[in-house]
Formats: C-alpha cells, sequence, structure tokens
C-alpha cells in the first residue's frame, strides 16, 4: 500500500516505520494519509488529500481530532494490513459563492472584512427566513466535526448530527445557534445586505473576498451553503 505523510514536523521515525511494515511513500496517489500535528493538520490534508482515508496521529498535547499517539502507529498499521479496520466517514459542506464551489470539514464562515464595520447580512433556509437584518461580525455554518472549533467559540455547543448555524457577536439580535436537524438535504442561503465580507473555510488562508462596493451581476452577493456529497474519512482502529 502507498502512504503521505503530512507533517510540519520531524516525519523520519513514520517513515522509518512504514518502511519496515513494507509500505512505499507515495504523495500522488496515496491509498493512506498519516497527519502528524495537530487538528490544523488535520484539515489541510484533507484539502490537499480530499476523500483519501487519514490516519491522524497527535503530535503535541491539543489535537483533538487526532485520534493516536505515533506510539501507537505500528499498532494501526498491523490493522490495516489485516483488514481490521473501519472508515469512519465525516461530512462535508460545499459553499457556492459566484459559480465558484468550496468544501470545507469543520465550517464556513461569513465574516465582516475590517474589524471596525460590521456586516448586514440575513440567513435563509431555503426561502424561510431564519436571522434577519443580522448586524454583527458574521455568522458561522459548523459540521459535527467542526462543532467543537471556532463553532463553539461564538457560543454553539457541540453536536453530533446536522448542521449548526451561530451568528458571531451580533449587535441587533439575540438569537442562540440553530442545529438543523440530521437531513439537511436543503440550501442554507445567506444574502448580504450591507459593507464587505470575507468568506472563510476551515483554516485555509485563501479567503474569499465579499466586496459590496462591486456591482456584481443579479444574485451575485448570495452565498449558498449545503451538504457536501463528498466526505472525509477516518482510519479507526
Amino acid at each position: 500500500m502507498k502512504f503521505s505523510v503530512v507533517s510540519l514536523r520531524n516525519t523520519q521515525r513514520i517513515v522509518e516505520t512504514l518502511n519496515m511494515f513494507g509500505h512505499d511513500i507515495d504523495n500522488n496517489k496515496p491509498d493512506f494519509v498519516i497527519t502528524y500535528g495537530g487538528d490544523g493538520t488535520v484539515l489541510y490534508s484533507e484539502r490537499k488529500y480530499p476523500g483519501i482515508p487519514k490516519i491522524t496521529i497527535r503530535a503535541g498535547s491539543v489535537g483533538f481530532k487526532c485520534r493516536y499517539s505515533i506510539e501507537e502507529l505500528e499498532d494501526v498499521l498491523i490493522k490495516i494490513d489485516s483488514g481490521e479496520y473501519k472508515l469512519k466517514e465525516e461530512m462535508k459542506l460545499e459553499t457556492i459563492y459566484q459559480g465558484r464551489k468550496y468544501l470545507s470539514l469543520n465550517e464556513v464562515q461569513l465574516h465582516n472584512a475590517s474589524p471596525i464595520k460590521a456586516i448586514r447580512f440575513s440567513v435563509y433556509i431555503e426561502n424561510e427566513i431564519l436571522f434577519e437584518k443580522v448586524i454583527g461580525d458574521g455568522v458561522v455554518i459548523a459540521t459535527p466535526f467542526g462543532s467543537s472549533a471556532y463553532y463553539y467559540s461564538v457560543g454553539g455547543e457541540k453536536f453530533d448530527k446536522g448542521v449548526g448555524i451561530a451568528l458571531n457577536n451580533p449587535y441587533n439580535i439575540k438569537e442562540k445557534p440553530v442545529v438543523i436537524d440530521e437531513g439537511f438535504d436543503y440550501s442554507i442561503n445567506i444574502k448580504i445586505l450591507r459593507d464587505d465580507g470575507l468568506l472563510l473555510f476551515d483554516n485555509d488562508s485563501n479567503m474569499i473576498k465579499i466586496d459590496k462596493q462591486l456591482k456584481l451581476s443579479k444574485g451575485g452577493d448570495n452565498i449558498v451553503v449545503k451538504r457536501s456529497k463528498d466526505t472525509a474519512k477516518f482510519v479507526l482502529t
């Protein structure tokens, strides 16, 4: 089998262990991806190798989504070689803006572009209003996988099923976060009413600028978020 190792740390021990088991390093078309670091490394590896099963190894004391220690790697490889493992699938979100599609495993955020200017927006479930004419720093839409991350920091609680929607520092309304039911086969629509914003996906530094001064095509300032058909896969032993 072929493996890729994603890390900003020294991976010599991992590579030597793979070699000991007779596995090859292949960064183009791996069968499995080993992430070595923290939660940010997990998210980055999913962007780089979407849908390929991940073996998540924590490199420090913080890494809530990293299931194994480096000392457990040999046992994990034994289970993989013998077929004694399972794959846990985690849902991803698909965001569509101006005809382009963006995937995220943790969450998608609409955030104010300037820290001194609030952004104004409304949130709909299909055509039904959920949050109307919000003035604040934005909104966070999270998966169960991401419910303990930024979504939690803006007032949401961890959940296991569905999709969470939480307002970020709203000025004019005091609405609690909402968790949509597990089915989630419909769209969340965000209509930007005033001021510039940013679209952020997981920890990706490639943010999408939303400039309200531009005369966008009709509906161009609408953001659509829905459940993706793609999933992230994680090795369980």
